[in-house]
């Protein structure tokens, strides 16, 4: 999550906040147990969509 944070210049919170169900803009990432999972090129993919 942190590392998320930092590439996107957002706070933690905010990424904890698109990793939600209800979330209307989620960020594309993977969850493995309570862990989350993201792919830095979905991430910035996402960013230019």
């Amino acid at each position: 999550m942190e590392e998320v944070a930092v590439l996107l210049r957002v706070p933690v919170s905010w990424v904890y906040g698109r990793t939600r169900r209800r979330s209307l803009e989620r960020l594309p990432g993977y969850r493995i147990g309570k862990y989350w999972r993201f792919r830095e090129d979905e991430i910035l993919a996402w960013v230019k969509s």
